[in-house]
């Protein structure tokens, strides 16, 4: 696979992990689980495509490799020891024939080593029962011959497993097109009603959707809304991040407020808002993400009619 394929597959096993831990948000919603179980389903089937792309393009390419080297130290053995004997008994013909280097059987194509190995073979084996004294039987022939029969049937084969693997890519191409469509017409469409319902899942969502490899998130963003008791929108709350002087932000119309690009750690909304009691909240995020916190805000004077404090620790959004 390519890169941007490989970061595609990144985004879609974090976006398996993120629907498994939420499960129970949505269990009880059929349209969505439906669709999650094709999504999973979906990703589940490209990783076995991964897999068998991976078996056609390396596993004959490497049987197919140690079957020569072992049929090349055999015919070494077979080929030195049968020089060895043809000196002793003055067999010149004999000692030139069997005259070979592991380096000029490498060199050979894969479709000429065989042929080269047999008449190795077939030269050595009318003197196999005089060979003993030179570290050959008619034992180590018989793996010889074996040697020969394994590799045969293996020459050619990684050209087919490339083909293999060729349509292999083709039908990785064609998965990762079908997940990314159950993504962006479904499972995307689907995840906007927890944008209110659970914006913390929507915003988890979210942010896997868009992981690509390297450029991981690596900050903490906290945002939230700052309503009355009768749950509508304060305007014109002041929301600082007491763990920094250069973080103050003062809500619209629509209550909202964000703090974004810190590191993960503790932090101290303080909110003020005139007609509002003062109110703090400490959140600790240990990894990065996204953490949503809402503060309802009680009538009060707006800076000295009393301060509401609470913490939270929130981990893995």
């Amino acid at each position: 696979m390519n890169q941007r394929q490989t970061n595609n597959v990144s985004m879609y096993d974090s976006v398996v992990t993120n629907l498994n831990q939420n499960a129970t948000i949505y269990s009880s919603n059929a349209p969505f689980s439906t669709v999650v179980t094709n999504y999973k389903n979906a990703v589940t089937g490209l990783s076995s495509l991964q897999t068998g792309q991976i078996n056609h393009s390396q596993g004959i390419t490497v049987t197919k490799e140690q079957a020569k080297t072992n049929l090349i130290k055999l015919t070494i053995d077979h080929a030195t020891a049968g020089r060895a004997y043809a000196a002793v008994a003055g067999n010149a013909a004999l000692k030139q024939n069997l005259k070979v280097t592991a380096s000029d059987l490498n060199k050979l194509q894969d479709a000429q080593l065989a042929p080269a190995c047999q008449d190795i073979y077939n030269m050595v084996s009318p003197i196999i029962g005089s060979l003993s004294g030179y570290g050959v039987t008619a034992a180590t022939l018989l793996s010889f011959q074996g040697a020969i029969g394994t590799f045969m049937p293996l020459v050619g084969q990684p050209k087919n497993a490339r083909s293999t693997a060729k349509a292999f890519t083709i039908a990785i191409a064609q998965q990762i097109h079908n997940i990314q469509t159950i993504l962006e017409e479904q499972l995307d469409l689907l995840m906007r009603q927890y944008k209110i319902t659970n914006q913390t899942f929507h915003d988890a969502y979210m942010l896997d959707r868009k992981i690509g490899g390297k450029h991981k998130r690596t900050t903490v963003t906290i945002k939230g809304i700052i309503t009355n008791a009768q749950n509508q929108p304060v305007k014109k709350a002041h929301v600082k991040l007491l763990s920094t002087t250069r973080k103050t932000k003062i809500t619209k119309a629509d209550g909202k407020y964000e703090f974004g690009r810190m590191h993960p750690g503790s932090f101290t909304i303080q909110v003020i808002a005139k007609g509002y009691a003062t109110q703090t909240k400490t959140v600790t995020q240990s990894t990065p993400g996204n953490v949503t916190i809402n503060i309802s805000l009680v009538a009060g004077t707006n800076t000295g009619g009393g301060t509401t404090t609470n913490n939270t620790t929130v981990s893995g959004q």
